[in-house]
């Protein structure tokens, strides 16, 4: 039974620089899911791709993107060097692993108390003087999971995932010639991320 001071702990504000890195990981995996559906557009070189792909999850697009090139563009490695298969690849298990950090982040439940007996240690395990919280998501069929973060581990999780997107665009311009002045992923660039012209 929730008592009132268990009330007072889940519903008691959260600081503002855990809310704001908690908008920033919900906008770099915008731009991770977009980046997803234009890198399908390249790799079926079709723009009437964004039929299928637009409004799709995290975890499709990866799974389309990596079926797209190992088993229906290039499975035999011949139109495209190894070095990239293999870049995009880990980058796509990349994307797959933060994945779900980033679901206990945005769609999971903060509180300053830990309930959990033993909960998750935080993500990268570094040590901080920053002040800790605990998320929590309650899966079906799974059991009660609670993970120690702080706002730095948050913030820490958003440029991941932008050196995620980062990577798949770094690794696509590397094997496709293109215009210095415009080059694929243009618009990645005006959004502000640091791709730098390959």
């Amino acid at each position: 039974m929730t008592t009132e001071s268990d009330a007072i702990v889940w519903n008691s504000e959260l600081p503002l620089e855990l809310y704001a890195a908690m908008g920033r990981v919900a906008h770099a995996t915008a731009l991770l899911d977009a980046m997803l559906g234009e890198f399908a557009e390249y790799l079926t070189d079709s723009t009437s791709t964004w039929v299928f792909v637009s409004g799709q999850s995290t975890d499709w697009l990866i799974q389309t993107c990596r079926v797209l090139l190992e088993t229906t563009l290039d499975p035999q490695r011949t139109r495209y060097p190894d070095e990239f298969h293999e870049a995009v690849r880990q980058q796509l298990s990349r994307a797959s692993d933060l994945r779900n950090l980033r679901n206990r982040v945005i769609h999971g439940t903060w509180s300053n108390a830990s309930f959990a007996e033993d909960p998750l240690q935080r993500p990268w395990g570094d040590t901080t003087s920053e002040r800790t919280f605990w998320v929590a998501r309650d899966r079906q069929r799974r059991s009660f999971e609670e993970q120690a973060m702080t706002a730095g581990d948050v913030n820490r999780l958003a440029d991941e995932i932008d050196l995620v997107t980062d990577g798949v665009i770094r690794a696509w311009r590397s094997v496709t010639p293109h215009r210095p002045d415009w080059p694929p992923f243009r618009r990645w660039h005006d959004l502000g991320l640091n791709s730098s012209e390959v």
